[in-house]
């Protein structure tokens, strides 16, 4: 006999019960393990990984190597589109408690137009041959780092 249960709702120790009790428990994003999770992810993937974007960017700006300012700019172009449309998407809906992908509030509804606008400036910039583009990038990563400790506190740093 195979047992249908969706995936991970069969834990070790637990029955079947209680395994799918957890699983429709109501799960509340805003509680300290799962503000401590994104405040993680936050400083540890979403931050390093800007930072590595916009020095690539520099890099490729500094040395005027087309073909990677190209791919850069096409890429900085997409995610900023994106970023303009979630902007206006979340301003046109009716319930204003969007969930990110990890289930939590969110809390750079605002950056995202800021954040969109600096990533098409870079790759407006690139594609026009501005020697000085990947300043927007640099900028891209100060606002997200400010914004991180204004949202996380001072210490979300030290903390993550």
């Amino acid at each position: 006999m195979i047992l249908s249960l969706p995936p991970a709702t069969l834990e070790l120790g637990a029955s079947a019960s209680e395994a799918e009790r957890r699983r429709l428990a109501p799960f509340d994003p805003d509680a300290p393990p799962e503000t401590r999770k994104r405040r993680w992810i936050f400083w540890t993937v979403c931050l390093p990984l800007r930072s590595v974007l916009a020095a690539c960017k520099t890099l490729a700006g500094i040395e005027r190597c087309a073909p990677v300012e190209f791919v850069l700019a096409g890429y900085a172009l997409y995610w900023g589109v994106n970023l303009f449309q979630n902007f206006a998407r979340q301003l046109l809906r009716a319930n204003p408690n969007e969930r990110g992908n990890f289930n939590g509030r969110v809390w750079w509804q605002e950056l995202r137009a800021v954040h969109g606008a600096l990533l098409c400036a870079y790759g407006g910039a690139t594609l026009g041959r501005v020697p000085w583009a990947y300043a927007f990038a640099l900028a891209d990563v100060g606002v997200a780092a400010i914004a991180g400790v204004v949202y996380y506190g001072a210490d979300a740093c030290a903390n993550a």
